[in-house]
């Protein structure tokens, strides 16, 4: 699915800048500092009052915004679906919540991570060596689990428009695909999608890897 695949590059580029923005500070200039045996430094900088950078949105709002069966539920009345339609969408609702729960707590327990290094990144204080690997190793797992999150729901959508009648399937497509672009929208709003880098120039954009 289009919309889910974006989803995923959108939080690649929300993490790319993280670890090529470290790398570049790892060169020592700004951030050699006075710090102790962490390497960090100390005092504030030019940049010492940057602002925070917006959270990665929650591990309840992309469950939300990745599940079609009970986006569709949701929208039973716009669909004009028969009351048989909604318990069976329901019902593949819980399967595929269920499906997406372990995902979704390491995604969890990842953006915890990642939310304190993005905006570590724009601080006076920057990250040591041993902080930018762990960030990059973070990267690489948060991006494979978004990678799962978005094959699994490709299939989803397929079993969730099976439920629908023949002659509602195109307006409900519609409505996942409305249901994507909303989750991305979370995720622009926390620095996604054609972000700037992180302590890089406005506009500034990431390459994608797959």
């Amino acid at each position: 699915m289009r919309a889910p695949s974006r989803l995923a590059i959108a939080v690649l580029l929300l993490l790319l800048p993280l670890a090529l923005t470290a790398q570049a500070r790892g060169g020592g200039g700004s951030t050699a500092g006075t710090g102790g045996t962490s390497g960090r430094a100390t005092g504030q900088g030019p940049r010492g009052d940057a602002p925070t950078t917006p959270p990665l949105p929650n591990p309840r709002a992309v469950g939300n915004g990745l599940n079609p069966a009970d986006h569709l539920a949701e929208k039973h009345r716009k669909l004009k679906l028969a009351d048989s339609t909604v318990t069976a969408l329901r019902a593949l609702a819980g399967t595929m919540t269920e499906r997406y729960a372990p995902a979704l707590a390491r995604y969890d327990s990842l953006r915890t991570h990642v939310n304190m290094a993005r905006n570590q990144t724009t601080a006076a204080i920057g990250p040591t060596e041993e902080e930018r690997q762990i960030s990059r190793e973070r990267m690489i797992v948060l991006a494979r689990t978004m990678s799962e999150l978005r094959t699994q729901r490709a299939k989803d959508v397929v079993d969730a428009l099976a439920l629908l009648p023949e002659d509602k399937r195109a307006e409900g497509q519609a409505i996942l695909d409305e249901q994507a672009e909303d989750l991305m929208r979370a995720f622009r709003r926390s620095g996604g999608e054609g972000a700037a880098a992180a302590g890089g120039p406005p506009g500034r954009r990431v390459p994608f890897i797959p």
